[in-house]
This record gives C-alpha cells, sequence and structure tokens, in this order.
C-alpha cells in the first residue's frame, strides 16, 4: 500500500511512497502453532515512486528481489535477509545507520530492535539515502 513517512520520522521531510508496479509473491515457510507466520518469503518486481512532500521532487526505484523476513510469535517483524532490492525506513531513533529511507541493493542483512532501533548489513552492494538524493 502507498506510504507517508512524516516529517522527522525519517527524514526532515515528509516522504510518499507510491506504488508503480506491484506483483510481489509471499508464502508462508514457517508458521507457530496459532497459524501466525514465523518465516516468510518475498519475491517478484515491485516499483515504488519515493517523493519529498515539501519539494515535490520524486525517484522511482526498483525494489524486485527475494527476501526472508522473521516474525516474533507476537507477530512482530524481527530481522530479515535479502538480495537484489529492498527499501528500509530507518527512524529518527537511531544514531547508526544514520536515519533515513533506505535502498539497498545487492545481498543484505536488517534487524528491528524491540527498542525501536533499526540497522542494516549489505554484504554486497550498497545502500543509498533516499533523503539525501531527495534533498
Amino acid at each position: 500500500a502507498p506510504f507517508t513517512d512524516a516529517a522527522g520520522a525519517v527524514c526532515s521531510f515528509a516522504v510518499h511512497g507510491e506504488i508503480v508496479k506491484d506483483r510481489e509473491q509471499v508464502r508462508n515457510l514457517l508458521t507457530y502453532p496459532d497459524g501466525t507466520p514465523q518465516e516468510q518469503q518475498f519475491r517478484g518486481p515491485l516499483v515504488i515512486r519515493f517523493t519529498n512532500e515539501s519539494t515535490g521532487r520524486s525517484v522511482v526505484r526498483d525494489l524486485s528481489g527475494t527476501g526472508w523476513f522473521f516474525y516474533t510469535p507476537a507477530g512482530a517483524l524481527q530481522y530479515g535477509h535479502g538480495f537484489q532490492h529492498m527499501s528500509l525506513g530507518i527512524h529518527t531513533v537511531n544514531t547508526s545507520p544514520a536515519p533515513g529511507e533506505y535502498y539497498l541493493s545487492g545481498t543484505f542483512d536488517f534487524a528491528i530492535n524491540a527498542d525501536g532501533t533499526r540497522n542494516f548489513t549489505v554484504e554486497h552492494g550498497s545502500a543509498e539515502n533516499l533523503c539525501e538524493t531527495l534533498a
């Protein structure tokens, strides 16, 4: 679904993500006894237009790839691994990596910690902070 991060949440300005193409597929690989997902795989094409709501400047990024997401028994996304492309919002509670809306390309891991911080490691590839690109 389209999304908007308020000014100050990940960038100093509000960022809007509009779906240009979404043909992703998702499947549950493991579930908890109550049927909630423990591990999911996402794959397929996903293209999003990211817009700086203050200036109207936008960029389109192809987020197509394959990712494995792992969830807690309570249903919270905990960590994941992916290759090809993905975006990840790093909120202002973070100090490292710096806050931003990141476009990851290559092979990467990410974690969403209980204290609200998020981090990622790009094993092979690159990370573009879209806040800088759209500023």
